[in-house]
């Protein structure tokens, strides 16, 4: 790409590196270091005429939610989060729901949007991007609120 002057990343992270909830703390945390590794390579892949892409989906229906939900199963040997099976089970449910994004229309969002002629540095698209983007912003206690009494986590 940089002998061509030419190219694209596309990285794909998640929503919940912006605003991250209970449950989901490595998931989370590996996402966010996506997003920080991508803003610092499309500032220095710039001047060779390489973009990078930050996809940030939110909840979309996909294989790895299905067996993220299977491993709840085996929770009768967490002696410490038996307690929380429910809040954990309902986070993991919540992002496979009737109103996640299906991948088909997720891939298709983010080939139109990186094919563009400029493309975005960001993409935020599906099912919660708009509250977690907006939860991004707001002061810790309100993310705390909001994860704490709408979500009941």
């Amino acid at each position: 790409m940089i002998e061509r002057r030419k190219g694209i990343i596309v990285n794909v992270g998640s929503i919940t590196a912006l605003a991250p909830g209970p449950w989901a703390g490595a998931y989370s945390a590996s996402k966010a270091a996506l997003h920080a590794l991508g803003d610092t390579l499309r500032l220095e892949l710039r001047s060779f005429g390489i973009n990078v892409v930050t996809v940030a989906p939110g909840g979309t229906k996909s294989n790895l939610g299905n067996s993220s939900a299977a491993k709840y199963d085996q929770i009768h040997d967490w002696k410490y989060y038996k307690q929380f099976e429910e809040s954990m089970r309902a986070r993991t449910n919540v992002s496979q729901g009737p109103g996640a994004t299906s991948a088909e229309e997720l891939a298709n969002k983010v080939v139109a949007s990186v094919l563009k002629k400029n493309p975005p540095a960001f993409l935020a698209y599906g099912q919660f991007s708009a509250i977690l983007s907006m939860l991004y912003y707001a002061p810790l206690w309100v993310r705390d609120y909001f994860y704490r009494v709408v979500m009941k986590c």
